[in-house]
């Protein structure tokens, strides 16, 4: 009997790889850190394919700390960008499908409507432009690839923005949030399954995939707040530029989700309900 080929999930302790293990759950994944397949490791990556074999490789590592790419633009753009084209390297010669995350960051937010998976990408940030020359390795490797993009995404507690918004409730009282910054809030439990979702479906090529709806950071912080039972704590308004961040976010980044829709047959519930299950979870 042949041996079964296996899903493997690389970054399987982060935020989304270990809610992407619990989505695969029915495939048996198998889990890999960063330490044992290091993206700025071709060598290793190759070994590691070859041994394993695997029939899908799901990449959820990443350097995400945006500000940090900034003045790490080196270190970013071997983990984000090289380093998935020596994955989908090694997939295409271990014929294995890659599954890669990338960001809304790739994008200026300039549009005046939902980004499509085909409009331009045009990225402000270090971060940003290493995301977008990884899909463009993934693409350029000529193997078998899905890029799924996603956004601003937090998950049960204590990881992500909503949980970082009560930390800060807790100690302090002159709470400013960025009002000038609009996106898609994603619950990384909606994203593994959506992901889950598109691969049952054979999807190919770029998905966008978010929760539905749209807010700006103050609105999340605020409904936060609120759903948590904390509608008195104020929280004001600020600037993109007041609050000073070493790298410039597109003030205008949401997905639209309808190439999604069409592959799944699934529509994204709202980020507002995905939210209110993630709090009530901590109950």
């Amino acid at each position: 009997m042949a041996k079964v080929r296996p899903v493997v999930v690389l970054g399987a302790h982060g935020l989304v790889g270990s809610a992407l293990m619990a989505a695969l759950a029915p495939q048996s994944p198998l889990a890999l850190t960063s330490r044992e397949c290091d993206l700025t490791d071709p060598d290793r990556i190759l070994k590691v394919m070859d041994r394993l074999r695997p029939r899908m490789f799901v990449n959820a590592a990443a350097f995400t700390d945006v500000d940090a790419c900034e003045t790490r633009p080196d270190l970013a753009h071997r983990i984000n960008a090289v380093g998935p084209g020596h994955l989908a390297q090694a997939a295409r010669e271990t014929d294995c499908l890659l599954v890669h995350l990338s960001s809304d960051y790739v994008f200026d937010g300039l549009l005046d409507r939902p980004y499509r998976e085909d409009d331009p990408a045009r990225p402000l940030s270090e971060y940003g432009r290493s995301k977008l020359a990884g899909e463009k390795a993934v693409q350029q490797a000529g193997g078998d690839w899905l890029i799924i993009r996603t956004a601003w995404v937090f998950g049960d507690s204590p990881r992500g923005f909503p949980w970082r918004m009560l930390e800060l409730a807790a100690q302090r009282n002159d709470l400013k949030v960025v009002h000038d910054q609009t996106g898609c809030p994603t619950y990384v439990r909606d994203l593994a399954e959506g992901m889950a979702a598109l691969v049952q479906a054979g999807a190919r090529g770029i998905v966008h995939l978010v929760n539905g709806g749209q807010a700006t950071w103050w609105e999340l912080a605020r409904r936060t707040l609120d759903l948590a039972g904390l509608p008195d704590v104020p929280l004001a308004r600020t600037t993109a530029a007041e609050f000073g961040r070493p790298a410039p976010r597109p003030a205008w980044s949401v997905l639209d989700t309808g190439r999604y829709t069409e592959l799944t047959g699934l529509k994204p519930r709202p980020w507002t309900e995905a939210l209110a299950e993630a709090l009530g979870r901590r109950k």
